[in-house]
């Protein structure tokens, strides 16, 4: 048994992404998150899964001293990404991130992109994912066969189910489940319009995401 532990959960997860440098040498891409709420880590956690690289915690208002070490040591990070708007992750923060992955040597340049992918709120965020990761132009895109819906409300089942999601090679979708109505906004509906044919799984019980929630995802797939 190894335990991988920082001082706190931002450092174990700098921990975690060095574990998964190790096993992928050739991961080009870092997700980066709030370490204070769940749903955007949700959002790209099938991704993520996908391309074998790390979810990495960050302050709402900078970097702590391991995780500047961290981008300085992985300057080979071609794409990153952070998720979520300047309310969770800083605009200094995600200016930090970047120029800590742009360096010059004798050797070689480095220099990293760094995107931000957002929306107004958690679920308009993970439909800025999906669109983004998702898309019939993309390499995962044009390998999707299911998609998984979860609770946007609670983290238990989108946690596990992303991993799932991600071995399938299929997207996470989130959906607030305490809503009488599933009111889907223009970009997830932008997203399902191109998932004709595709399973849906429900990821919970009906106290999670309710019968009349599929169903309206599965009439917008369906035409």
């Amino acid at each position: 048994i190894e335990r991988i532990a920082g001082a706190n959960r931002y450092q174990t997860s700098v921990k975690i992404a060095e574990k998964i440098r190790d096993y992928n040498d050739f991961c080009r891409n870092a997700f980066y998150v709030s370490g204070t709420s769940f749903p955007d880590a949700l959002s790209v956690s099938a991704i993520a899964c996908q391309k074998l690289c790390p979810i990495i915690y960050v302050k709402p208002n900078g970097m702590d001293e391991t995780l500047a070490e961290f981008i300085w040591n992985n300057r080979s990070f071609e794409d990153s990404y952070i998720i979520g708007g300047t309310g969770v992750i800083s605009q200094s923060a995600a200016v930090d991130i970047e120029s800590m992955g742009k360096r010059k040597t004798i050797y070689v340049s480095y220099d990293a992109n760094v995107t931000r992918i957002a929306g107004k709120d958690r679920y308009e965020t993970n439909a800025a994912v999906l669109n983004k990761f998702y898309s019939p132009e993309t390499y995962e895109g044009r390998n999707i066969k299911n998609i998984y819906l979860a609770t946007g409300c609670d983290f238990p089942d989108a946690l596990v189910g992303g991993v799932l999601a991600g071995i399938k090679d299929s997207p996470l979708m989130l959906v607030n489940g305490k809503a009488k109505t599933l009111k889907l906004s223009d970009a997830h509906k932008e997203f399902l319009i191109d998932q004709r044919g595709k399973t849906v799984y429900a990821l919970g019980g009906e106290g999670a995401v309710p019968d009349s929630h599929v169903n309206t995802i599965l009439k917008e797939i369906n035409g």
